[in-house]
């Protein structure tokens, strides 16, 4: 004849790393001698099915999987509450479920692996790039396993990408990559057109707008500038070195025209009188750029 579960069974469910304790109880049964109920415990997720194997006793009797009882499991592979189905057969008959958690596994650096993030160029903006994170050989999902955030990410240099594990997950893991100066030539910056110049006797240094990606640099920060030819009349070069988050160089120029004579800026000095000498006289006058 068949037992009927009446009273409380103690039973111990068990996995790899951890164990989890509870009872099945009869809502009408009270606890007979030495029988004590004991707290749920948890375990972390991992990916695959939760199957913990359990522990029946009968009177000091342990009872025999697949001969006593078969188990069967529900929601066990996603964080949340998990159920063990207890169906008892053979010498006894009946059915009672017992639930455990499953909780968020914690991850770290230790525990993921990062691919590799090619050096990144300079761009002037937020550079972000989304690098692959893989646990366990299985590879993690943006947005539903992790988020992402940065830091130091704009200027050249070492930037941040820090990760905060969700879902089925959680802790938080760093990696970095590199930003590297951008490249700036002729070939692709532009200059404002320079204004032809007007000899003055002195070195003239306009200085030009130079925009790259429809920004526009700033001198001492981006770029310094030099100069060449850039005295007399004829083309003067400007030669642009860059700097800061570029690198590079680039060159314009600029014509510089013939000043106009007027009284204003060019006084001839008095010639005096000279005395006869049979000969052709030269007098040489003085001729004075006053502007200068």
């Amino acid at each position: 004849m068949k037992k009927t579960m009446k009273k409380i069974i103690a039973f111990v469910l068990t996995v790899t790393t951890m164990s989890i304790c509870s009872v099945f109880a009869d809502t009408t049964a009270q606890p007979e001698t030495g029988e004590t109920a004991a707290t749920q415990n948890s375990t972390a997720y991992t990916g695959e099915a939760v199957t913990p194997d359990i522990a029946l006793q009968d009177a000091g009797v342990t009872l025999v999987n697949g001969t006593d009882y078969d188990l069967e499991y529900q929601n066990n592979i996603e964080v949340g509450t998990a159920t063990i189905i207890v169906k008892f057969k053979g010498n006894y008959e009946g059915e009672r479920s017992v639930n455990f958690e499953i909780v968020a596994r914690t991850l770290s650096n230790q525990d993921v692996s990062f691919a590799s993030i090619d050096t990144q160029m300079y761009t002037g903006e937020a550079i972000t790039p989304e690098p692959e994170i893989m646990y366990n050989g299985v590879t993690l999902e943006k947005d539903k396993d992790y988020t992402l955030s940065y830091a130091d990410n704009v200027n050249v240099g070492t930037a941040s990408i820090n990760v905060t594990f969700m879902g089925n997950y959680t802790g938080s893991a760093t990696t970095t990559f590199e930003i590297a100066r951008t490249t700036l030539s002729s070939e692709n910056v532009s200059f404002t057109e320079i204004a032809g110049q007007t000899y003055t006797g002195k070195a003239i240094t306009p200085e030009p707008t130079i925009t790259y990606n429809g920004v526009t640099l700033e001198k001492d920060k981006d770029y310094t500038l030099s100069y060449a030819d850039n005295v007399n009349v004829g083309t003067a070069s400007i030669n642009v070195t860059f700097m800061g988050n570029y690198t590079g160089t680039a060159a314009t120029t600029f014509a510089i025209k013939a000043k106009a004579v007027t009284e204003a800026n060019i006084t001839i000095s008095t010639i005096a009188d000279q005395v006869y000498t049979g000969k052709e006289i030269k007098p040489e006058p003085t001729v004075t750029d006053v502007t200068r």
